[in-house]
């Protein structure tokens, strides 16, 4: 993380949030909760980098950003 700041010059004390969107079992498969995520962090984090990971090892799936 810190080799990326430092190549795109940035120096602000935040480094990062952390978002958590969770679905009840069977109401999304992970490719809607990632297209979900997605549009998410479009619109919350425009102009920002963003990490987004699916964990589908619960019997419910969830999204973090």
């Amino acid at each position: 993380m810190e080799r990326q700041k430092n190549s795109i010059k940035k120096r602000r004390r935040r480094e990062y949030k952390h978002i958590i969107q969770s679905f009840k079992a069977g109401e999304v498969d992970r490719e809607k909760a990632l297209e979900i995520g997605v549009e998410f962090c479009e619109k919350a984090f425009l102009g920002h980098e963003v990490f987004i990971a699916t964990h589908t090892d619960r019997e419910h799936i969830m999204k973090s950003a």
